[in-house]
């Protein structure tokens, strides 16, 4: 597991980021990981945005449910978006 910790511009409030991964770890693999991770974080925060501007009701809900009923409703959310996307570029076609 590889851990960074890091200090935004203005030097007041930390970013954590977590990876598990069975790469060995050495500055070259860290390097990597850490810049690879990143942008995939920013892009799935950017999808979550678009989604809950667009007027789906979704909120983050950690937690909720025995075991795993917060990730079914968020795939059903995600199969919602994906039928309206593509309804939306048939109708364009």
């Amino acid at each position: 597991m590889l851990e960074s910790l890091g200090r935004r511009p203005d030097g007041r409030s930390a970013i954590i980021n977590s990876w598990v991964t069975n790469l060995v770890l050495t500055p070259e693999t860290v390097a990597a990981i850490v810049g690879i991770g990143a942008p995939v974080g920013r892009v799935e925060n950017e999808q979550f945005n678009v989604q809950k501007i667009t007027g789906y009701e979704i909120e983050p809900n950690y937690g909720h449910g025995q075991q795993t009923l917060s990730d079914v409703f968020y795939l059903l959310n995600l199969l919602a978006f994906l039928r309206n996307q593509l309804l939306s570029l048939a109708t364009r076609l």
